[in-house]
């Protein structure tokens, strides 16, 4: 009788350690079997053999399949490692690297492929910072920034990488941050391999298909896995180039537990295969290139057009405080209503960009642009109607609404900003005669950008109305005019990271035009048209950004400067997670004197909802050990989020 030690998947599992079962059959470790838990049956993957435990009944492993499932040691090796440096229920966390069936696939064979050396006779030629860049990259045996400006032609330089890899034998993991790319990418990659050694796999797909993908990729090898966060997970053996596109992206960050960042993940599954790691994006996150400076990490930096069509963009900020601009419409500036007709004219796309997520209440002034901030962490405040008061979300500071300005005295306070949905009533009020469509998290399956794509790309649909979803990677020849209605939205967030993610998707907006196609406009209305973020998005000056953001986060300490640690606690009523969250900061102050330092408590950017109130704490240390401590002592009914990119 052989004895093993097991991590089972089943998510409500939150025990730290693997269990034991039993099994006549000698199997290796990295074996994925059936077993029993709490009466549940679920899948499991074993660790490793062990002597009988004193005094324990171990129950039988369930089910073996009749052809071996094995998923590859550094798979099991990074499990290990993501338990330790993602707290979490191994339960949660197993669940991740296991099929949703052990029904395996029959029709795929395991025949070595083999790819001829490609030539380049058929693709357009390298430009010089394509080829400076390839050659950085090959010439590293780990991790390179790929820094390139939107129509540089990354992708050509990812696809050149991969066709190397696939030469060598090795697999390819291409991360995209969400579903909707991922028929883009793929289609790009089944035109230079063989289409049935590439493989989707992500929730969009039926569980039926994605676990026949599963245990397909498990058998090939080499073969390419493409999807967002969960293909990093996938069986896929020989790994010789990972490559994360648009890593800036928030999509990266996993939002349940475990709580993990996609790109410290790949970063650790590359280091365990020694294979290349390749971080693209246009507007990469402020904290990893100062931590890729400081470590000497390679940044391959591309700046010009891949094409050599000449193009010009031209670019205007509107000044919303401008009301000779709003005669016609509070929304859309007169400037911005004549470009949309003028592109209708030309036959012309139009895109109109607003950041759905920027629905936080803006507290500023309509005449001299003064916004409420708080004076402790310099973030703005959040208006909470029920309490009439002014709250920072990540330090608890809270002071009345202002019934005038104080800077201009002015008494017009703005107190809101449109939505997506506004915005399209009011465009088919301006322009009834347009073909209009929306796009953001409202949108059904079948209305999705990734199914509609085709109607865009045909110019069925005149204008383009949307959040971020729209900004992430399109390739749009007949767009004409970008046009940003409210650039102010996400820079009302109350975090740490607002003005980069409004710089990051500014930027990314702009990106849509000037790449090759067709002469084209932006314009970009805002209450704060002198803003540092508005400027250097507009500018393509990423350099000038940065370097202010670097400023700004090392006089608050945040990271790239500290550690950070997000606590929740949910209570039915105000006055009990008050308390709640009072008694753990006095413990956690008490307990970690001069070795953390605690913001809060403050109501979480979502106070109320039906399971009561909740309210946080922001945790910073220099020493992430210290927080991942914290995290195993906490209280039942917190919640923690380590290493967040925003404290909403």
């Amino acid at each position: 009788m052989y004895i093993y030690e097991i991590w089972v998947g089943l998510q409500s599992y939150k025990g730290s350690k693997p269990l034991t079962y039993t099994t006549p059959q000698k199997l290796p470790s990295g074996s994925v079997v059936g077993v029993s838990i709490r009466s549940k049956n679920c899948l499991g993957i074993i660790n490793r053999p062990v002597t009988a435990p004193k005094n324990i009944a171990m129950k039988p492993i369930e089910m073996i399949p009749a052809q071996a499932i094995v998923i590859p040691k550094e798979k099991l090796q990074l499990l290990r490692w993501l338990l330790h440096y993602y707290p979490a229920g191994s339960g949660e966390v197993t669940s991740l690297f296991l099929p949703d069936s052990l029904k395996t696939v029959e029709a795929v064979s395991n025949e070595s492929l083999s790819i001829k050396k490609y030539s380049n006779d058929k693709d357009p030629r390298l430009t010089k910072e394509q080829t400076s860049s390839l050659n950085i990259i090959r010439n590293c045996s780990g991790t390179t920034i790929l820094h390139g400006d939107t129509g540089s032609g990354k992708t050509r330089v990812y696809l050149d990488l991969m066709k190397e890899a696939l030469q060598k034998n090795t697999s390819v993991i291409f991360l995209v941050p969400e579903i909707g790319l991922v028929p883009h990418i793929y289609d790009q990659v089944c035109q230079q391999v063989p289409e049935e050694r590439v493989f989707k796999y992500h929730s969009g797909i039926t569980k039926k298909n994605r676990s026949l993908a599963w245990h397909a990729i498990n058998i090939n090898n080499p073969c390419v896995v493409v999807g967002p966060r969960s293909a990093l997970f996938t069986p896929i053996n020989n790994v010789g180039l990972i490559v994360i596109d648009e890593f800036h992206d928030g999509g990266y960050k996993q939002n349940n537990s475990p709580r993990y960042n996609v790109i410290r993940v790949a970063a650790t599954l590359a280091q365990l295969h020694n294979s290349k790691l390749v971080l693209g994006s246009a507007t990469p996150p402020i904290a990893d290139m100062y931590v890729a400076k400081h470590k000497n990490i390679p940044i391959a930096r591309m700046k010009n057009l891949a094409t050599t069509n000449s193009v010009s963009v031209t670019s205007r900020i509107i000044d919303k405080r401008d009301r000779s601009e709003f005669t016609r419409s509070q929304i859309l500036s007169t400037s911005l209503i004549n470009e949309i007709n003028r592109q209708l004219k030309k036959n012309r796309q139009i895109l109109l960009f607003h950041n759905r997520r920027g629905s936080a209440r803006i507290v500023a002034c309509h005449d001299c642009g003064w916004q409420a901030a708080c004076k402790n962490c310099d973030l703005p405040l959040t208006l909470h109607e029920d309490k009439f008061a002014l709250i920072c979300h990540t330090c608890g500071y809270r002071t009345k609404p202002p019934t005038s300005c104080p800077t201009c005295s002015n008494s017009d306070i703005i107190y809101t900003s449109p939505g997506t949905k506004g915005i399209e009533k009011e465009v088919n009020k301006l322009v009834p005669s347009a073909t209009i469509a929306r796009f953001d998290s409202d949108n059904l399956t079948n209305e999705r950008i990734d199914k509609r794509l085709i109607d865009i790309k045909n110019g069925d649909i005149n204008i383009i109305i949307g959040t971020q979803v729209l900004v992430k990677g399109y390739d749009l020849k007949n767009l004409g005019l970008v046009g940003i209605v409210d650039a102010d939205t996400s820079l009302s967030f109350p975090d740490f990271s607002a003005e980069e993610r409004s710089y990051q998707l500014i930027r990314q907006a702009i990106g849509r035009v000037g790449r090759g196609h067709v002469n084209s406009t932006v314009i970009l209305q805002t209450l704060y048209p002198q803003s540092i973020v508005h400027q250097n998005a507009i500018n393509k000056n990423w350099q000038e950004f940065y370097d202010a953001q670097i400023q700004s986060r090392k006089q608050h300490n945040f990271p790239p400067f500290s550690h950070l640690l997000k606590l929740e606690c949910t209570r039915k009523s105000q006055t009990s997670v008050i308390s709640a969250t009072e008694k753990l900061k006095k413990n956690l102050t008490d307990q970690y004197k001069n070795t953390v330092h605690i913001l809060g408590p403050a109501p979480s950017a979502k106070e109320k909802n039906a399971s009561g109130y909740t309210w946080q704490l922001i945790i910073k240390s220099n020493q992430r050990s210290h927080l991942t401590t914290i995290i195993q002592n906490l209280p039942s009914g917190w919640k923690f989020d380590i290493d967040p990119i925003h404290l909403l």
